[in-house]
C-alpha cells in the first residue's frame, strides 16, 4: 500500500517539512533541478507528492492524496 503525502512544492513552507520529517528519520527530497513537481522518500511505501499549497486542500478532499 502506498501513502500519498502532498508536500508544499516549494519555498520555506517544502524547507520546513523535508526537515521536520528529516528530524524523524524520513528523507523526502526533489531530486534533478529542483523544478520537477517529483521528489522522494527514504520511507518504503510513502510517495510525496509535490502540490502548491493551495492545491493540497482540494486534493485531500478529491481523495488524490491520503495527507497533506
Amino acid at each position: 500500500m502506498t501513502l500519498r503525502l502532498g508536500v508544499p512544492s516549494k519555498g520555506r513552507l517544502m524547507e520546513k517539512t523535508f526537515d521536520w520529517f528529516a528530524a524523524r528519520g524520513v528523507e523526502i527530497a526533489q531530486p534533478g533541478n529542483g523544478r520537477e513537481y517529483l521528489a522522494t522518500s527514504s520511507l518504503p511505501g510513502l510517495e510525496p507528492v509535490l502540490l502548491s499549497a493551495s492545491e493540497i486542500p482540494r486534493e485531500l478532499a478529491a481523495g488524490r492524496i491520503h495527507l497533506g
